[in-house]
């Protein structure tokens, strides 16, 4: 069902081996189309839409809302996770001395924003340094030490964008609940690829897009409010919405492209048709079979707990290619122009290929990378 065939179902280059789908991921064919057609009629007649808009997005809010588990009251949809991160650490106050609880590896944007914010104020970040497959206790321990009288917030991804894995979420959360610290997790990567319950969970903003495994089209971000926050939440952009309450101020924002967030129904639409528990099967199975195949061409270890792998997952790059004269974009660069599409990353200054599986990919591609990562460490490519 899925696999090499199921590309064409696809907007792909067929010269290119998307084998990254975590950061680029592509957009199904009957998303597209359809989307266009929304964007066309949107353009057609602006004036209608502004007349309909709170109407259609309300419909987005409440499809979006059922499948991840939350009010659709609380729901803010924004263009991606990098604007939703800006908007609630912008919304909140910091003071000079407070401190910000991140993982030292939390997606490199995530960590520029939190410089920016805490610089202006006078804060300062608190970087839990977490060691690759660290067990589930060191993880907890590393971030109970982390809190002391001046911690202010808590920035925690669900799935970390580093390497994939699953966060003991569940657990984390009540080292901080318990502490009366706010928490705001990061779920860029969880929309489409876990089960979700944002309420049960119980944060204070949790913050996704459905762009990336959702199969919405680009630009579909979405914050999830807890009502006791709702009131100090501003848009990024300050438009004449500004006095309407929360969400309504994030939506209208003046000259704006709409039409990403009028198709996440069209992405769970395609998903259903598919099946979830289809879908996952297969990535997962992929994603372990992909990393172990890798593994064992680069002559590397591999062991990644099943239970925490997701559609992603990291195999260190053999021992030639960590030559520093050989940087991470040069290395990407190299890459795709033997026709893969990766993202290399840096874990403790080593480079390791975080890997997506994704339905339109098949053992084969991950075959066909490795024999250009052996070409390269015999020279041949460079």
């Amino acid at each position: 069902m899925f696999g090499k065939d199921y590309k064409k179902y696809f907007l792909l280059d067929d010269n290119i081996i998307n084998i990254n789908n975590g950061s680029f991921s592509s957009v199904h064919n009957d998303v597209y189309k359809k989307s266009e057609k929304i964007r066309f009629d949107i353009m057609s007649n602006i004036s209608k839409f502004k007349m309909e808009a709170d109407e259609h997005i309300a419909k987005s809010q409440s499809i979006l809302g059922k499948y991840i588990n939350t009010n659709p009251n609380n729901i803010a949809f924004t263009s991606s996770t990098t604007e939703s991160l800006n908007a609630v650490l912008r919304s909140i106050i910091f003071m000079a001395g407070d401190e910000i609880v991140v993982d030292a590896d939390i997606y490199p944007t995530t960590m520029r924003i939190l410089e920016f914010v805490c610089g202006r104020a006078g804060a300062r970040i608190n970087k839990v340094h977490i060691p690759i497959n660290s067990d589930e206790n060191t993880v907890l321990d590393k971030y109970d030490l982390a809190i002391n009288p001046r911690t202010r917030l808590l920035v925690v991804e669900d799935i970390k964008a580093i390497d994939g894995l699953k966060n003991p979420l569940k657990k984390i959360i009540p080292i901080f609940k318990d502490m009366d610290i706010p928490i705001l997790v990061d779920g860029a990567h969880s929309v489409g690829m876990i089960d979700l319950n944002v309420d049960e969970l119980g944060v204070d903003w949790y913050l996704g897009c459905c762009h990336k495994w959702l199969l919405s089209a680009k630009g579909a971000g979405f914050i999830v409010t807890e009502p006791h926050n709702h009131s100090m939440m501003r848009s990024m952009r300050i438009s004449y919405t500004y006095e309407k309450p929360y969400p309504h101020r994030f939506h209208w924002v003046g000259t704006n492209d709409y039409t990403p967030w009028l198709t996440i129904g069209l992405g769970i639409d395609v998903i259903n048709e598919l099946g979830q528990e289809n879908i996952s099967n297969y990535c997962n199975d992929l994603v372990i079979q992909a990393g172990k195949l890798m593994s064992k061409e680069f002559g590397v270890d591999y062991s990644i707990p099943s239970s925490l792998s997701t559609y992603m997952t990291v195999v260190k790059l053999p021992k030639k290619l960590q030559d520093k004269k050989i940087g991470v974009e040069k290395l990407q660069e190299i890459f795709f122009n033997n026709g893969f599409n990766t993202k290399i990353v840096l874990i403790d200054n080593v480079k390791y290929i975080r890997i997506s599986a994704y339905i339109y990919n098949d053992i084969t591609d991950y075959e066909k990378f490795c024999d250009v990562v052996s070409k390269l460490c015999d020279n041949k490519l460079i």
